[in-house]
């Protein structure tokens, strides 16, 4: 009998119809025992029950034998490994591709949701650590008596009863990690991808570590930021003890530690699928449809959820890019159009106009095949350099991830629809939708340097009288010392002093800087002394100041000046496109 797994959820129910490929509950009591009765608990008994060999029955597993009479023996499978791919991970997690779409998370409500994809595409490197632990499996080998609703229609037949349904229960626990790490300098990715494997490797499973590399550049992992993202279920509170924060260490210590405490808190945490098409009572059933195959919709749906999840980032991406484009923290440099651009464009439109006028049905190799109505494709034309590209560059992403829902939705009413060779153009691939959108160059402003303050001259010292004509040495020194106090008063009157202003003027300019560039335009002086009189305002543009030092940047004027000649240096500054004014 062909079996299938699927997370546990509370509302799972023995006999119940499931559909496998979008991972979704329908009608109860789908199959019944012989006498038609529903299948409850005590129906189940305990199958595949794991030997006490101790020995691994694959690679990645092993078997622990029960340590007293009574207790359970378990099988564990463990992976660590690097990830490139979001749907690596929930191919692991037996989650299918279609459910993280539809419910727009890893999972849903289901234990997936833990991982958060946008994190997971912006970092460098991505370890996932999985440990699952089978005490046994339940199945309920009487329900085996399929039991179709009356008077109903048998195209309806997915949507009522799904393709399988319940027959059992594996219980135990499992446990799900995944490390992300952000790197400053991506030029040591690979000794730090040696480094996480070494502090996180399952050598307590394996008895070995294969790792290499990363002991000579723990710098740079300790440099960069990790993200740990941690699920399980069954085990109790597996943390161990006094521990408040994930670490690699304690990562470890929790994932090796797993089985124990799954040998005393099992749950149940896969349901046990059978097709209807093992049961012989659905061939005898009369006006019961047939159920889809999904056998070869997981590769393809697979790769919906990876090009779902690249929308999902760009859509993120160009959010941020619009923020910082608006608050003047980002330039924008619009792609150019390429001809072999132009011609991607132009068959992506004539597959669309070819499959608009098809009235439902194309020839194909020579053969009628249906046609599920397509969505218009981008115009596959670079996005302006500015807010308004941005903006449609935004909405477009979000209307190629609605593309993406509308093909798991066909895949799920026609799983022939994953392997049509012919069907290629249903939405623009992540890959060329990157090009499409401008280059952001996010500006840094150099500092404006303030004007340097001479240091106070240096007065000299003479040397100390010698000893034999102290008295003589001691007058000496009296009138240095009355001379240097002199000096010092004088100093101190010399920077009191009114400093020299502009005839009929308040003010007087010390300098003027504009984009990190020294002003000394006399016409420019007289302009803004002129204001300064009126007590007016002036432009802070490139014709005020003669000059553009930073073409393409936004750029800071910044004035210092003092009134009356005396008192502080004042500072007056402005940015670009703005009006000044000198107060007094």
């Amino acid at each position: 009998m062909a079996s299938l797994i699927a997370p546990y959820t509370n509302a799972m129910r023995l006999g119940m119809g499931f559909n496998s490929y979008t991972q979704e509950l329908c009608c109860n009591d789908s199959v019944v025992k012989a006498n038609k009765k529903p299948a409850g608990e005590a129906d189940l008994t305990v199958q595949d029950q794991a030997v006490a060999t101790g020995d691994a029955v694959e690679s990645g597993t092993m078997v622990i034998p029960a340590k007293a009479p009574g207790e359970t023996s378990q099988i564990v499978t463990w992976t660590a490994k690097f990830v490139d791919r979001i749907s690596e991970v929930t191919d692991s997690m037996n989650i299918k591709g279609s459910l993280a779409i539809k419910f727009n998370s890893i999972g849903g409500q289901a234990s997936g949701s833990f991982l958060d994809s946008t994190k997971f595409k912006t970092s460098d490197l991505n370890y996932f650590i999985q440990v699952r632990v089978v005490n046994q499996r339940l199945m309920a080998e009487d329900v085996d008596r399929f039991n179709p609703i009356p008077n109903t229609e048998p195209g309806n037949f997915n949507s009522l009863y799904g393709d399988s349904f319940i027959s059992g229960w594996i219980e135990g626990g499992e446990f799900n990690a995944i490390v992300s790490v952000k790197l400053k300098d991506n030029t040591k990715e690979f000794g730090v991808e040696g480094k996480v494997a070494a502090e996180i490797s399952m050598g307590a499973f394996e008895g070995k570590a294969s790792v290499e590399g990363g002991v000579k550049k723990n710098d740079a992992l300790k440099e960069a930021e990790t993200t740990i993202s941690v699920t399980w279920s069954g085990g109790g509170d597996i943390t161990p003890e006094g521990i408040e924060d994930w670490s690699l260490e304690n990562l470890k210590k929790a994932a090796v530690g797993f089985p124990d405490k799954v040998a005393t808190n099992p749950v149940r945490t896969h349901a046990i699928l059978t097709k209807y098409t093992a049961l012989r009572s659905f061939h005898e059933a009369s006006n019961k449809g047939s159920p889809l195959d999904y056998e070869n919709a997981g590769v393809y749906t697979s790769a919906l959820l990876d090009a779902y999840m690249d929308y999902k980032g760009l859509w993120t991406q160009v959010q941020l890019a619009s923020w910082n484009v608006d608050n003047a923290k980002a330039s924008l440099a619009a792609k150019e159009s390429t001809a072999e651009l132009q011609a991607y464009a132009q068959e992506a439109r004539d597959h669309f106009k070819a499959a608009s006028s098809s009235n439902g049905f194309e020839l194909v190799e020579g053969e009628k095949k249906k046609v599920h109505k397509a969505l218009p494709p981008n115009a596959c034309e670079p996005y302006s350099a500015s807010l308004f590209g941005l903006d449609k560059a935004r909405r477009d992403c979000r209307y190629e991830m609605i593309k993406i829902v509308s093909e798991v939705d066909a895949v799920a009413k026609d799983p022939q629809v994953a392997i049509d060779p012919s069907r290629t153009w249903q939405y623009l691939s992540p890959t060329v939708f990157r090009m499409l959108l401008p280059t952001v160059t996010i500006i840094t402003e150099p500092k404006v340097e303030e004007p340097k303050q001479l240091p106070p001259p240096e007065v000299p010292r003479k040397a100390l009288p010698a000893p034999e004509d102290i008295e003589a040495k001691e007058k000496e020194a009296e009138e240095a010392k009355a001379k240097l106090d002199a000096a010092l008063k004088e100093l101190e009157a010399a920077e009191q002093r009114a400093l020299p202003t502009r005839p009929n003027s308040r003010i007087w300019i010390a300098g003027i800087h504009y984009g990190g560039k020294a002003i000394d335009s006399t016409t420019v002086y007289d302009r803004i002394y002129d204001c300064a009189s009126k007590g007016s305002r002036f432009p802070v543009n490139n014709d005020w100041f003669e000059g553009d030092p930073w073409p393409g940047v936004p750029k800071t004027c910044a004035i210092y000046y003092q009134v009356d000649g005396k008192g502080p240096l004042r500072c007056a500054s402005g940015r670009e496109g703005t009006e000044l004014a000198l107060s007094i």
